[in-house]
């Protein structure tokens, strides 16, 4: 009898037996895994197949950013996460500024999760970078994946000392559109009409020989800054806009109520300044504290998701928006009162 080796391969695992072979039937045998009589050698089989079995595959997860060539302020693109799991949900982080996620889908083939499409609209100028996010999977809320961080440049939508009004379309000719010409003619008319309106009234105001006495002086508004705001909001309070789906006109009035308050208070622009603009002319001023112009430039913020990255809302959060506005007014209130009692008592 001769001692001799033969490698087996069971399930990927390689496995060395040493014996007696006798024949070529008992070697045909053990490759075949037909071994009779050793019974630890199919114990240590069976346990190597159930451990690849329970042994779980690690995930992987590709990203794909789709964007056109040139990324503008508040422009969109989307980020596309595949993975060889179903995904669930990605975790976007409170810190996320310059950029944010308004929408997430899950997209499906045949029936099947085939990863997330993740909308995202740009909020400030320049280079950032978008952060890497957490991804949970579908079969298990803790088995969670990451994206990689990348890198986008954001341009204004023009130069800031370019005030040039442009065509941003070559123009359409519309279905009935007139002949250029016509256009001319139908304003000769008109403009007859509007001369012939006026020199009838001019003649019955000659007639009557009325002269008009005096001009009539503009009433100064005496409120309080804080004031003027509370009325307005107000005002827009009992438009009820949120009620009847004007999210758009109600964060645009919201905003504009916003500014004109700080342009009062302050003097400066801040209607004809963006977010991004109130934030640094704090800065250099150094006109309030730091966290009181943050806590404004978030407000105002919050309010531009809504008007310039389609940011879905909710009449709720339109309403918090607005009391969050009226108690910060109600706080200014309260301390111009207060310093006022104090100078008189210092007088």
């Amino acid at each position: 009898m001769l001692l001799t080796a033969d490698r087996l391969s069971i399930n990927g695992f390689n496995m060395i037996r040493y014996g007696h072979i006798e024949n070529e039937n008992k070697l045909f045998a053990l490759k075949a895994g037909k071994v009779r009589g050793h019974p630890q050698l199919k114990i240590i089989v069976l346990t190597a197949i159930i451990l690849i079995g329970l042994t779980p595959l690690a995930a992987r997860l590709e990203q794909n950013v789709e964007k056109p060539d040139t990324l503008y302020l508040g422009s969109h693109f989307f980020l596309n996460l595949t993975s060889d799991m179903p995904l669930s949900k990605a975790i976007v982080p409170d810190t996320l500024s310059s950029f944010a996620v308004v929408k997430q889908e899950n997209i499906k083939q045949k029936g099947k999760s085939a990863g997330l499409k993740l909308t995202v609209a740009a909020l400030d100028t320049g280079t950032h970078t978008f952060p890497s996010l957490i991804v949970r999977t579908a079969q298990s809320p803790t088995d969670t994946l990451r994206t990689l961080p990348f890198t986008l440049t954001i341009n204004e939508t023009r130069a800031p000392e370019d005030s040039l009004l442009r065509d941003i379309a070559p123009t359409v000719k519309l279905k009935g559109e007139l002949p250029w010409w016509a256009y001319y003619v139908i304003g000769a008319i008109l403009l007859a009409g509007i001369l012939l309106l006026a020199a009838i009234y001019l003649l019955r105001l000659k007639k009557k020989r009325t002269v008009k006495q005096g001009q009539t002086e503009e009433v100064k508004d005496e409120r309080q800054n804080w004031q003027k705001a509370l009325d307005a909001l107000n005002a827009l309070k009992q438009e009820d806009l949120p009620a009847k789906g004007e999210f758009l006109v109600f964060h645009f009035r919201l905003s504009e109520i916003m500014k004109q308050y700080l342009e009062d208070e302050y003097g400066f622009p801040a209607k004809e300044m963006t977010s991004r603009e109130i934030r640094h002319y704090f800065q250099r001023q150094k006109t309030l504290q730091a966290a009181d112009y943050r806590e404004i430039v978030q407000w105002l913020e919050s309010c531009d998701l809504v008007k310039f990255a389609k940011h879905e809302t909710t009449v709720e959060e339109c309403n918090e928006r607005l009391e969050w506005f009226v108690q910060w007014l109600q706080q200014k209130q309260s301390a111009e009162e207060q310093a006022h009692i104090e100078e008189q008592v210092n007088a």
